[in-house]
């Protein structure tokens, strides 16, 4: 096994285990919530410190193999009731929102609630309409998403999804988007069910 690099992002520490051949090391450092990349690269920099004797974290990136990186800070959004309220964009005949709202109600409320907007997909190919197509972006910030998820359930997703981001980004340059992150469901995970 070669260097293995852990990395728990919490709530107030952010964790850093370094697993080699022969050693463990651990050290912590303060979790910025308003930038976790600084506290990532804190992180590593205190590991450079801990396995080296020196901070050394070119050397560190350059023998690992692996690094880890989890999070409790979804997790305790999720609990606390304080996380993004998202809005969802589907395409016409999805499922989705019912079988989510079905595995936990309240919690579907809290994060999506009536913040759901559908497309056509046949539209989201047809250059023509993509001021409509995006236009369901305008009425979920107008209701209260600051964050928007894009989920298409089809054989093609990954596809639609692409046209969908060109369109949005060309209706929505990220200035003009804000501080409103789209995230796209086939981007996070493969694994796309379109029963």
């Amino acid at each position: 096994m070669g260097m293995l690099i852990n990395i728990d992002n919490g709530g107030t520490l952010t964790d850093i285990c370094v697993l080699t051949e022969n050693n463990f090391y651990k050290t912590k450092t303060l979790t910025t919530p308003y930038d976790l990349s600084k506290c990532f690269f804190d992180g590593l920099r205190s590991a450079s410190k801990a396995v080296y004797g020196e901070e050394n974290v070119a050397r560190l990136l350059a023998e690992v193999d692996h690094i880890r990186y989890s999070t409790t800070q979804g997790t305790n959004a999720i609990v606390e009731r304080k996380g993004p309220r998202l809005g969802l964009v589907i395409n016409k005949g999805s499922k989705l929102p019912a079988r989510l709202r079905e595995q936990d109600p309240e919690l579907y409320d809290f994060l999506i609630g009536d913040r759901v907007s559908e497309v056509e997909l046949a539209d989201v190919d047809d250059e023509s309409k993509g001021a409509d197509t995006t236009s369901v972006i305008t009425r979920l910030t107008s209701v209260g998403a600051n964050r928007i998820v894009v989920c298409f359930e089809s054989e093609k997703a990954d596809e639609y999804e692409a046209q969908f981001k060109r369109i949005a980004f060309d209706n929505y340059p990220r200035h003009l988007l804000g501080a409103v992150p789209m995230l796209f469901a086939s981007e996070l995970a493969d694994d796309v069910s379109t029963e």
